[in-house]
């Protein structure tokens, strides 16, 4: 065990170079651009080659991809398995399934992808993070001419959209410019200096609860076994409402992505229709607990591919 940290110390002190300019950079324009949701232009890193664990696709996507476990569903156990791409960026959370909704909605729409998500993404560098990461995919060649679309489902591990969460249950999200305001305008920017014909769009979390119940143990494939979870749609409802104010603060387009889910959450009667399932529920195969499940990750690709090019 001794030997193993050491080897990853010395590993990440090798390779972390970009991530660390990358989110000193990301800092210092989120932070200058927080107070205003028009903030100016980030300064750019140059030509600097990130560091990276898997290898992105040579060249501009038409589809470019960030988000946290939601976005993923990378797998927990250790192994590279059939459907397993490693991340971009270095982190040993990165790996990522290609069933995953970005993998879906690139096919869907038949698209080039370059997915930038990554198990907990946010949680780490909050804030910070997720600004690093699309610096990365411009430095790595990803954002640029010829990108169309750069889709964003991201804030439940972050601190500060959970701020956002706070005021808009409060009513009170037009007091001030947020923080998460901020860090959309510096991508909004960033992407239109590497890229001017993208779009940036945020897509908001599928539905987990209705009804205010959850069906986290569903032992009985037809049979979901609905607890009582007060204030589970109000939270719900209110993590997209957040996340949509910031983007069209910023003039980007959302997508409802718990609106045109309803009904496929923990409690949905068929295992088929449960798109997201809870602690146990062997009926629905899933990489990670209380995330979309593989065939879910599926639907919600297309749906959101519809979304983009509507």
């Amino acid at each position: 065990m001794v030997l193993y940290y050491t080897f990853m110390k010395k590993t990440f002190m090798k390779k972390n170079l970009f991530v660390r300019k990358a989110a000193a950079v990301a800092l210092g324009i989120v932070m200058a651009s927080a107070p205003l949701a028009t903030a100016q232009p980030a300064m750019s890193l140059g030509s600097a080659v990130p560091a990276v664990w898997g290898t992105p696709p040579e060249g501009a996507q038409q589809i470019v991809t960030f988000g946290d476990s939601f976005t993923a569903i990378g797998p927990i156990a250790p192994g590279n398995g059939e459907h397993t791409e490693n991340g971009y960026q270095l982190k040993p959370t990165c790996k990522k399934d290609t069933r995953n909704w970005p993998h879906s909605a690139a096919q869907a729409t038949n698209k080039s992808l370059a997915d930038w998500s990554c198990n907990g993404t946010g949680g780490m560098m909050p804030l910070v993070e997720l600004p690093a990461v699309v610096e990365e995919a411009i430095l790595a060649g990803n954002i640029g001419p010829g990108t169309e679309r750069v889709v964003i489902m991201y804030g439940g591990l972050d601190t500060f959209q959970w701020v956002d969460v706070a005021a808009s249950i409060a009513n009170a999200q037009n007091l001030a410019p947020s923080m998460m305001q901020g860090v959309y305008a510096t991508i909004k920017n960033r992407v239109a200096q590497a890229a001017p014909d993208a779009e940036v769009v945020i897509a908001g979390y599928p539905e987990m609860a209705a009804d205010d119940r959850l069906c986290l143990i569903n032992p009985v494939p037809d049979q979901p076994a609905a607890l009582p979870a007060p204030g589970a749609d109000l939270i719900q409802d209110h993590l997209r409402n957040a996340a949509r104010h910031a983007a069209e603060a910023n003039g980007l387009r959302f997508i409802d992505t718990l609106e045109l889910t309803r009904r496929h959450g923990t409690c949905a009667p068929k295992p088929e229709d449960r798109w997201v399932v809870g602690m146990y529920d062997p009926a629905v195969p899933t990489n990670l607990t209380n995330h979309p499940s593989i065939n879910g990750s599926m639907e919600i690709g297309k749906i959101i591919g519809q979304e983009l090019y509507r």
